[in-house]
């Protein structure tokens, strides 16, 4: 049972959101749920690694990369 206020009222919003969208079934609703909270962490770990490649000089390791070494010999 959801005890906190705050929490009871987000997923009761949430759960409106997929009625309205026409997600009767609970099972769907959380399949959906799910599905979405997949797609939010894998878009968060792509961006983390685009800003990581895009640091300069420096690879996870913190070692400089021998591509950037050769492209900052040009």
């Amino acid at each position: 049972m959801l005890t906190d206020p705050k929490l009871r009222s987000q997923v009761d919003a949430l759960w409106d959101k997929f009625w309205t969208g026409g997600l009767a079934n609970p099972l769907d609703a959380i399949e959906q749920f799910s599905y979405l909270l997949f797609l939010k962490r894998l878009d968060d770990r792509e961006n983390a690694a685009e800003r990581q490649a895009l640091r300069p000089n420096f690879q996870a390791s913190g070692k400089r990369s021998s591509a950037l070494r050769m492209a900052g010999n040009r």
